[in-house]
């Protein structure tokens, strides 16, 4: 087998993948090869690694090679629809007994089903949520081609890395973090990508400080990487540089950027996102395992992820929530502990959901690479 992944170096993406992998039973010869964006190499755990400069075509363009070299019987992809789609492009005329393989996010509308005509050669093609198994189903209807098995395959999260720390080092690691224990502090750790709307945490936690004390603050955990600045120039904007904070680590895939962002997760009272759309919504869940409460936005993977009482959850207007209703989630839960409490219970019951643990997803994958395999394709049971 030939796992292929295409992540920005430290994302959930990227930690997702060797999650998975890392899992997998016995008995599978394994390689693998992770494709950062930008197309150079990433130096992660591997059984079989290859550099691969340039750009996404040229690194599409090896990495077929390198999957030709290794000839697999199962090929798996797990990345964005049109690094998958250049992959299988490259591959259509190679080895038709190779068993084709995608896990692929979907956060939004498909507007361009054409990105998905290559995709049709999968023998399996799964992605995070049933919104995304319809976005895909749709767009392989309006080409007019046939649809591969779609499956719907959670992301897990790793409960022995993410999990509540007792109160007093809690309160400990909030004071070593912060310079203050009583703070209130309210963590949005999305990527740095236009999608997380970053513009509309910021106006709205601006909205909702106004006239607080000193030590309500906003963590924001994006600022770590490439995108710090222009981040940092929005805060200014809205004249929050005294109440904004940024992560002392920056986007780190050891062992030990999970301890410290585990003890992020810990320190920060709630938990913010005002993305415009989520294939699945790792980071959420990560932080609802450390007993913290979380405020979404009703809409795409987190409208499933988060049904019932899991969440505040936000109304898009349209697609990502309005600065004012995100100011008024905030200010609901500063007032009224109790209710913090209530939603830290909701959000940890939730992350703590069997279907979202790595050990059960890779169980599922491990039985349907096998009856792949074997000419026998197995349903994804969890």
């Amino acid at each position: 087998m030939f796992a292929v992944g295409h992540a920005r170096p430290g994302s959930c993406f990227e930690r997702a993948l060797g999650e998975l992998l890392d899992r997998l039973p016995d008995g599978f010869d394994l390689s693998r090869l992770v494709v950062p964006y930008g197309g150079e190499s990433v130096p992660v755990r591997v059984d079989t690694f290859g550099r691969i400069p340039g750009s996404v075509s040229r690194a599409v363009d090896r990495a077929a090679h390198s999957i030709e070299v290794a000839d697999p019987d199962v090929l798996f992809v797990m990345a964005d629809v049109w690094f998958c789609g250049q992959l299988l492009r490259r591959l259509r005329e190679y080895k038709p007994h190779m068993k084709r393989v995608a896990w692929i996010p979907v956060d939004g509308a498909l507007t361009e089903p054409r990105a998905l005509e290559h995709l049709a050669a999968c023998d399996v093609l799964a992605t995070y949520s049933a919104f995304g198994r319809a976005q895909l189903s749709a767009g392989f209807e309006a080409l007019g081609i046939a649809a591969p098995r779609v499956r719907v395959v959670p992301l897990g999260i790793d409960r022995t890395s993410f999990y509540p720390l007792c109160g007093d080092l809690r309160r400990r690691v909030r004071a070593a973090l912060f310079g203050d224990e009583r703070s209130f502090v309210v963590l949005n750790a999305s990527e740095p990508h236009p999608r997380a709307c970053l513009d509309v945490s910021i106006e709205g936690f601006a909205a909702f400080a106004a006239g607080k004390p000193h030590n309500v603050k906003l963590h924001l955990h994006a600022a770590t990487w490439h995108a710090g600045s222009a981040i940092r120039a929005l805060v200014a904007r809205h004249h929050l540089e005294d109440r904004a904070l940024y992560s002392p680590f920056g986007p780190d895939r050891s062992g030990e950027g999970e301890r410290q962002l585990n003890r992020l997760y810990n320190a920060c009272d709630v938990g913010l996102s005002t993305s415009s759309g989520e294939s699945f919504g790792i980071v959420a869940l990560e932080h609802a395992a450390a007993n913290r409460p979380q405020i979404v936005p009703r809409h795409t993977a987190y409208e499933e992820t988060w049904a019932g009482d899991g969440a505040l959850a936000l109304k898009p207007r349209p697609h990502a929530p309005s600065p004012a209703d995100v100011a008024a989630a905030l200010d609901a839960l500063y007032l009224d502990q109790s209710r913090r409490r209530q939603l830290a219970s909701a959000a940890y019951a939730r992350a703590s959901d069997p279907r979202f643990g790595w050990d059960a997803v890779a169980r599922g994958w491990a039985l349907t690479f096998r009856g792949l395999v074997a000419e026998k394709v197995c349903e994804l049971t969890y």
